[in-house]
């Protein structure tokens, strides 16, 4: 399995912005070094202790995503769940230009993670408002085998993702990324602490 491509948004204040822009057949590509005057997580505002509900893309009487039950199980069906959520918190983190949910079940080293969380943070902190990207889940189901990334469930999504389009202050308006039709991802979830953690995502 090799990653064939990947939806990056590289733009003047983000570090770089995906949920899988790495081979799950090789090593993570590097995180690429900020540009002059992009903001990184640690000296943003504190963190939150809760989700947004409120966003440029929350849909009326929209809510953010509860954790499923099943995911709090140590099965493989509670590790396909979880999986599953990581793209509602994904997806989330879109509507509200928010990156809350994400970074509460991701690994530190999750490279995928960190640069979708770092992202959206840089977005912030420019004045740039994010809009599109949402997330629409169309297949999900676990595979076995060999991978290069340590894990106890490889999950494999096919999802639907609308364009994204960004705003940004005295700039004009720019489509990003097109939408796309079932895009494959992979993501990788293991056992920690008693609960669930994304250890990295990756695409087909």
């Amino acid at each position: 399995m090799t990653a064939v491509g990947c939806r990056f948004l590289t733009f003047v204040v983000i570090v770089a912005f995906t949920a899988a822009c790495t081979s799950s057949n090789g090593s993570p590509s590097p995180s690429p070094t900020p540009p002059t005057g992009s903001t990184s997580t640690s000296s943003t505002s504190p963190e939150p202790s809760e989700p947004l509900t409120t966003g440029p893309n929350v849909r009326p009487g929209e809510k953010p995503p509860e954790f499923p039950a099943l995911a709090k199980k140590h099965t493989a069906n509670g590790a396909l769940a979880f999986a599953a959520y990581y793209y509602l918190a994904f997806d989330w983190g879109y509507a509200t230009n928010d990156p809350y949910l994400v970074s509460r079940i991701s690994a530190p080293r999750c490279e995928g993670c960190r640069k979708y969380i770092n992202g959206l943070h840089s977005l912030d902190a420019s004045g740039g408002v994010l809009h599109g990207g949402r997330v629409a889940i169309l297949e999900r189901g676990l595979r076995y085998g060999h991978f290069s990334y340590k894990s106890d469930y490889v999950a494999r999504i096919v999802l639907d993702e609308q364009r994204i389009v960004i705003d940004r202050p005295r700039k004009p308006r720019r489509t990003i990324e097109p939408a796309v039709s079932r895009y494959v991802q992979y993501v990788f979830v293991s056992w920690r602490r008693g609960a669930w953690t994304v250890v990295e995502v990756a695409s087909d």
